[in-house]
């Protein structure tokens, strides 16, 4: 078990109360129990941070690979259209100017994509509700 459903251990049970009533009368008592208390709270906060990391790490290598997709994509664009315009080659604020426009353009796209997944998804779950539900009447 883990979290607030576990219950402490017999010795940590024995040894709390008699560490707190001994604290208030010695102060290096006092400092090694707070410092070890921020330790386990550290380490709380650590593992917790790490579990995190581990957990989101394939979207954010999704996001990852789709933000360069995104760039490579527009500069792809932007030396097809200054092969065709050179005028476009020429000043460095038409350049970059005409770059966002085309990186804007493409993250559009694929947020419209996401939409259109994310929409094909809701139907599929709508449908599986359905059928169990269809299922369950006939049983």
């Amino acid at each position: 078990k883990t979290g607030w459903a576990r219950p402490p251990s017999p010795c940590r049970r024995r040894a709390a109360p008699e560490v707190y009533e001994v604290e208030h009368e010695n102060v290096g008592t006092e400092g090694a129990h707070r410092s070890e208390l921020l330790g386990e709270a550290a380490l709380r906060q650590g593992t917790r941070y790490a579990k995190k990391r581990i957990r989101e790490h394939p979207a954010r290598a999704v996001h990852k690979a789709e933000t360069q997709y995104i760039k490579a994509r527009a500069d792809y664009q932007f030396r097809m259209a200054t092969q065709e315009n050179p005028e476009f080659a020429k000043n460095a604020v038409t350049r970059y100017w005409h770059k966002q426009k085309l990186k804007k353009q493409y993250a559009k796209q694929a947020r419209q994509a996401a939409k259109q997944t994310a929409k094909q998804g809701a139907n599929c779950n709508v449908q599986r509700k359905s059928h169990a539900l269809l299922i369950l009447s006939i049983l």
